[in-house]
């Protein structure tokens, strides 16, 4: 550790060429929390990264609108996963209050959940997701199938985990990335030759394993079709209601926003549209 200096995290980080720039920053965040964590329990004297700089995340830009939301729903067979999508989609909620709500944090008679502040992100306030007829039904279903422990389960009955969901967002990718290859008459074997051809892999498809084979597949069909995720349902639903002329005070408050101005950081996306400019502008005015 005392040999540690930033040009270490710089190099370690730039050894994986294929991260995004969101992934490369979490890298950094986790090794600089650590280091700080050792220095202020005093494992440490000093911390030797402190001046290391953190690249910005990437700005969310997959807006998912309500036709191309009810298209996708054909290819989610899974009701436990149909659930969990629709829900997130219809509040707006954090993937992470999907995931750990339980039947204890309901409260039908007011159409909501409440997640106490040791439970609630930043642990200052209480969280209150407010929910639409459609995720009060689905609530009300869940909670008496499950009453103790997560309401949203996989399909072995589990309480749904990040890694499952996003397996299922890859399965997701998956059908639908194959559905516009067929569409578009693309061969996919074709495809995956053309694929490690460009990975420089000689091989002919037919002679590399059929796991392998699996795989490749994945990362052809990511060609056709686009990775989604849980947040990507939060921020369809932000975006929605702010284009639907919803005041940012509102929508930062059902968002679960401690700071009015993260609304403003996050979907200034908007500012490049001009159809909802000048939508807003024209109903301020008044005869």
């Amino acid at each position: 550790m005392a040999d540690l200096k930033p040009f270490h995290v710089q190099e370690w980080v730039d050894s994986y060429p294929d991260f995004s720039q969101t992934f490369c920053r979490n890298y950094f965040r986790s090794i600089k929390r650590c280091v700080s964590w050792a220095c202020k329990q005093g494992y440490i004297d000093r911390d030797p990264v402190k001046g290391l700089e953190v690249p910005a995340g990437e700005h969310r830009e997959v807006c998912i609108a309500k036709p191309e939301f009810e298209q996708m729903l054909s290819f989610i067979p899974e009701q436990c996963f149909r659930d969990l999508w629709e829900v997130t989609f219809q509040t707006g909620c954090r993937p992470q209050e999907s995931l750990r709500v339980e039947a204890r944090h309901v409260d039908i008679a007011r159409s909501r959940w409440v997640f106490p502040i040791k439970e609630s992100k930043g642990k200052k306030q209480p969280r209150i997701v407010y929910l639409s007829p459609q995720a009060e039904e689905v609530t009300k279903r869940l909670t008496k199938q499950h009453p103790d422990g997560g309401l949203f389960r996989n399909s072995c009955g589990r309480p749904w985990t990040t890694e499952a969901v996003n397996c299922a967002f890859d399965r997701l990718q998956h059908r639908m990335g194959r559905k516009a290859m067929h569409d578009q008459g693309v061969d996919l074997l074709t495809a995956i030759q053309q694929k490690m051809r460009e990975l420089n892999d000689l091989r002919n498809v037919m002679q590399i394993p059929e796991k392998e084979r699996y795989k490749l597949s994945y990362r052809v069909f990511a060609k056709f079709a686009p990775r989604y995720s849980l947040y990507a349902l939060r921020h369809s639903w932000a975006t929605a209601a702010l284009q639907s002329g919803l005041d940012g005070l509102t929508v930062g408050l059902l968002l679960g926003h401690n700071d009015p101005s993260t609304l403003a950081r996050v979907y200034r996306h908007l500012s490049h549209n001009p159809e909802h400019l000048l939508k807003q502008m024209r109903s301020t005015v008044r005869d």
